[in-house]
């Protein structure tokens, strides 16, 4: 008679439970059972813990249900919103992506199925994996998660999790930890008694992060991006990061995604275990913060200013340090303690800004670290950039140099001309040392400081420079500044076997890779990170990089990084870039050693700077403009003839001022569209790159050899930076931009020969309807002041009744309220001005009427007292007033909030009736 088993049921398949054991290998594992497919011989094994919540029976459902709301309890967020785990065949690997609803066999994005038990069970018993979004919309979570991938070389992953653990330990933190589903790596988790702001988790983590790189640094800086929740807030519609569930029920049978003692191994009762975990309360967290942090010494390369004395620091380095100068600067790790290595570590890394600026914007921070380090490391050393030099000294009193630089030929050069006082500072500010760098103005004079500099060092000399036109301008410049008498050091042949001609200044770059090896002017696009590359540039002992801030890209740091050139100096007019990540200028090049006035207070009293803003009325007959690209919004003001003849009738009124001008726009169709509709009299040039290179170097020649007035249309990426030509005066920015490193490099070109012009002048056309545009040219402004020009009104500003309001705009507005009888208030947002200020000026002979995208319930009842009529609107909207119909202020302030935006008046009755229209056009339920 066949022997009857117990059955269950998992995974949809029926087992038989044929045995009991023991598992030898785990002394804490306990009773295991052995089980088996039915009708099959595929047996298998797990703890008998885990067996009960596939028995059926009355206890084992409520203690399904009990772990069920246990496992919700501790690791569940939102749940209005989930992630599954599908393969996706593109790009051929396993990915997380919420579940969302389908319409007509697509997926709707933004429409999430919310979560269910039973899709919990699912995956508890192994049938999905599941995903969960620990950051609450109010920007709270429950817990937080390090983790610890395998990233690591080896299995410092375990050795780095457990340093972490030991820091939990000694301060009392209670902590799981899951092996990750990969079985490759691990997630820490702690958790809280109640949700607290995601900023006082993550801030938590930084602080237990720090502590233990002191202990081990092996801890990457990529562990400060490996915390989950991964942001400190979440848009209105995002989501925020997920992480995938523990207790995978697949995973788990294979020991994976389980909770693990230190030697890796399950923990024996994982319920028990998650059940027992003590919660942290928001008192604690900010308490254990504030003493992890007090036991850090770390500072960041930009925080090192704000200390008054390294020496003080609790963690300086007292012993003797021998560092080699190369390249870089070697410090072997054998010679420094732990804490030690990770201080150094931390000198030379920032925070990144554009993660931080993607986070105040609530965008996606994936994939964009929190913390960039300029260092690299070997088994044996330690290799900081050779810019971090000073700061170095400053912590370390005893320091043994090893120098290994290259110092290059000896060259004979004799310097032809003639500096001027404050040209003379930035020399003795460089020669001084061996490294630095020199922040002047367009205009200063920067290639005959660098040709002093030259000719004072007198070694074989290297000019790097981004694009060949600057390249052709440096030979031209040293030909002019420099008497060399030394013959060429390199000799090279042609393909015939005949000796090759060079001059004493060579050059390496293009076609044009004929180097004299006495001074050369190269692109740093003509190397590469190969042995010939570094062949050559181990032959200068002096290497001056122009334009220095470019070198912070990623591509050309890693040319930088390869220079062992005694003498490294770098040159900018704007060494501050876009991206925030000008530390990685001052660690490769040395400090800024001098920096010029942004302006030379000579020129003051004698230049006038003059910006005529143009206000268009882009945008003016569709509200959805609010709500373009910037790419779009481009393309619009390309193809609005309007504006573009606003600019040709500025472009002519200059000329018969017999004005020297440069149109910049971004846009190679704009340039055309321009140069085809503008019709006069004299020389018109186009300069853009993709026009041939010998055309553009033909027109800037006859550009310079022209005597009266002229246009030349370029766009902003060609004529920047670089554009050698002295005459020009008059600006047209034909298209907007925002930031200020551009605004200065635009605003230089008119920075040459400023002793032979009495006005330099901008013409800005502002799209002050366009939200976006109208704040880009805030941004501009900002640098307007910064560099003294004052705004004006010309006659036809004057006589287009519109008057301009740079902050202090408020009691205008409430002026002109006073004797309005209907006034309409549109903004996204509804601010203390629009609430308190101007609604007390409702009366009987005033009616007002608010446009909005939201209304609270207090607002709601404000505008129920005083008779305020109100609609709603779920798209962008402009800032504006109109009054009676006739008078409208545009703000590029929400909501009128601050008293500090641009406002713009403008008394046109058919522009605001125009303006009027297009709302009443564009949101059904408004009548005006």
């Amino acid at each position: 008679m066949a022997k009857k088993f117990r059955t269950f049921k998992m995974n949809d398949l029926l087992y038989e439970l044929v045995a009991f054991g023991k598992d030898f290998s785990l002394a804490d594992q306990g009773k295991v059972a052995i089980f088996r497919e039915q009708n099959s011989n595929s047996y298998g094994v797990m703890p008998v813990a885990e067996l009960g919540q596939y028995l059926s029976g009355s206890k084992n459902n409520a203690l399904l249900e009990k772990r069920l709301a246990l496992y919700k309890k501790r690791f569940v967020g939102r749940t209005d919103v989930y992630a599954h785990r599908y393969y996706n065949k593109k790009i051929a690997k396993d990915i997380y992506a919420p579940v969302v609803t389908f319409k007509d066999g697509r997926p709707q994005p933004e429409h999430w199925v919310p979560l269910t038990d039973n899709e919990l069970k699912k995956h508890l018993i192994g049938q999905q994996f599941l995903g969960f979004y620990p950051m609450f919309p109010d920007n709270t979570t429950k817990y937080l998660v390090i983790d610890i991938d395998g990233h690591h070389e080896g299995d410092k992953w375990k050795e780095i999790t457990n340093s972490i653990r030991s820091v939990c330990q000694k301060w009392t933190i209670p902590v799981l930890v899951e092996l990750s589903q990969s079985g490759q790596g691990c997630h820490i988790w702690f958790f809280f008694k109640n949700p607290v702001n995601a900023v006082i988790a993550r801030s938590f983590g930084d602080a237990l992060l720090k502590v233990t790189m002191a202990i081990n640094p092996n801890l990457s800086f990529k562990a400060f991006d490996r915390l989950f929740p991964s942001q400190d807030v979440v848009s209105e519609k995002g989501i925020g990061n997920l992480i995938a569930g523990p207790l995978q029920g697949e995973r788990r049978r294979e020991a994976k995604s389980v909770f693990v003692d230190e030697n890796f191994f399950p923990l024996r009762d994982q319920w028990q275990s998650l059940e027992n975990i003590e919660l942290l309360s928001e008192k604690q967290i900010n308490i254990l913060t504030r003493n992890l942090n007090s036991q850090s010494s770390f500072h960041l390369f930009e925080e090192q200013e704000a200390q008054t004395n390294l020496l003080k620091e609790p963690m300086q380095i007292n012993q003797p340090l021998a560092i080699i100068r190369s390249n870089a600067l070697y410090i072997k790790k054998d010679e420094v303690n732990r804490h030690q290595l990770t201080q150094l570590k931390w000198l030379a890394s920032f925070r990144n800004p554009q993660f931080y600026e993607k986070q105040r914007l609530r965008l996606s921070t994936f994939n964009e670290p929190r913390i960039i380090n300029v260092f690299d490391e070997t088994n044996r050393y330690l290799i900081l950039p050779r810019g971090i030099e000073d700061e170095l000294a400053g912590i370390i009193p005893h320091i043994k140099w090893v120098d290994k630089s290259i110092s290059g030929r000896k060259i004979h050069a004799h310097f032809n001309g003639r500096l001027h006082s404050d040209q003379i500072g930035a020399f003795n500010a460089l020669i001084n040392h061996r490294m630095g760098i020199l922040a002047a103005r367009t205009g200063f004079g920067k290639t005959v400081v660098a040709a002093k500099i030259i000719a004072t060092l007198n070694v074989s000399t290297l000019i790097l420079v981004h694009d060949k036109e600057l390249a052709d301008q440096w030979v031209a410049r040293l030909n002019q500044f420099l008497k060399i008498t030394d013959q060429p050091f390199l000799t090279e042949l042609t393909p015939t076997g005949r000796k090759r001609r060079k001059k004493v200044i060579g050059t390496y770059f293009g076609s044009k890779r004929n180097r004299s090896g006495i001074i050369d002017v190269a692109t740093i696009q003509s190397f590469k990170t190969d042995r010939a590359s570094q062949k050559v540039l181990d032959q200068y002992g002096l290497i001056i990089s122009d334009e220095v801030h470019h070198d912070a890209a990623y591509t050309y740091e890693q040319i930088i990084k390869k220079l062992h050139c005694k003498y490294l100096y770098g040159l900018s007019a704007t060494p501050f870039r876009r991206d925030g990540r000008e530390p990685i200028i001052t660690m490769q090049f040395g400090p800024i050693r001098y920096k010029t006035a942004p302006v030379d207070e000579k020129t003051l009293l004698k230049v006038k700077r003059t910006v005529i803003p143009r206000f268009t009325s882009l945008g003016i007959a569709d509200l959805q403009i609010a709500s373009a690209s910037i790419n779009q919004n481009y393309k619009m003001i390309s193809n609005d003839d309007n504006r573009n003849q606003s600019i040709i009738d500025d472009i002519k009124t200059a000329l018969s001022e017999k004005r020297h001008i440069l149109v910049l726009t971004n846009r190679v169709e704009h340039l055309h569209r321009l140069a085809t509709t503008l019709k006069v009299k004299q020389p018109v040039f186009l300069l853009y790159g993709g026009q041939a290179e010998k055309q553009n170097r033909k027109i800037m020649t006859q550009i310079n050899q022209t005597m009266g007035p002229y246009v030349v249309l370029a766009t902003g990426k060609y004529a920047g930076e670089g554009l050698d030509i002295g005459m020009i005066d008059t600006l047209i920015l034909a298209m907007p931009h925002s930031w200020k490193g551009r605004s200065e490099q635009y605003l230089g070109r008119m920075q040459r020969n400023l002793v032979q012009k009495s006005e330099i002048r901008v013409y800005d056309y502002v799209d002050i309807f366009v939200p976006m545009l109208a704040r880009m040219y805030r941004k501009r402004q900002k640098t307007y002041e910064y560099l003294h020009y004052q705004i004006v009104d010309d006659n036809q500003s004057q006589q287009a009744g519109i008057n301009f309001f740079n902050g202090h705009y408020q009691k205008a507005i409430l002026k002109s309220v006073q004797s309005a009888h209907q006034v309409m208030v549109c903004s996204n947002k509804i601010s203390g001005f629009i609430l308190n200020n101007l609604l007390e000026k409702v009366n009987d002979r005033l009616q007002i009427r608010v446009l909005t995208n939201k209304v609270t319930s207090f607002q709601k009842r404000q505008f129920l007292d005083r008779g305020v009529s109100y609609t709603l609107y779920d798209q962008n909207l402009p800032t504006c007033v109109v009054i009676d119909q006739k008078q409208l202020w545009l703000s590029s302030d929400i909501g009128f909030k601050n008293n500090t935006g641009i406002v713009v008046q403008i008394n046109q009755p058919q522009l605001v009736k125009k303006f009027l229209e297009m709302l009443t056009q564009s949101i059904d339920q408004l009548s005006l």
